[in-house]
């Protein structure tokens, strides 16, 4: 992960306000005279995506343990959603086990009738 520090971060004069924030997204838009970064000041986590007008861009990890991304010149939406990867697999692999035992249950079924004959 590429850490920014706020010197890094150029100077330019925009505005920014949230249309919606909630734990697992966020929609702002901004609205910047020149190329810049916005730094939102939450937490940087693995499993936040973000997105600029519709496209994935990458998140940076600003002054160590915050949110920073690319902003190109002009009026953009911006959007961050919370999509954990290590989620989704865990539910993958829970829905493979139920699968599995759910299949498990007709053979063991089978093989104990099979016995009483």
């Amino acid at each position: 992960d590429e850490v920014l520090q706020p010197s890094d971060i150029p100077k330019t004069k925009g505005k920014v306000s949230y249309k919606s924030y909630s734990e697992n997204e966020s929609k702002l838009e901004v609205e910047t005279e020149t190329e810049g970064m916005l730094f939102v000041s939450d937490t940087y986590y693995p499993g936040w995506k973000a997105y600029l007008d519709g496209s994935e861009t990458p998140i940076y990890r600003a002054d160590f343990a915050f949110r920073a991304i690319r902003i190109p010149r002009g009026t953009h939406e911006v959007k961050f959603i919370y999509h954990p990867d290590s989620f989704f697999k865990g539910l993958k692999i829970s829905l493979i086990s139920l699968g599995f035992l759910f299949g498990l249950y007709p053979l063991i079924h089978f093989v104990k009738s099979k016995k009483n004959y």
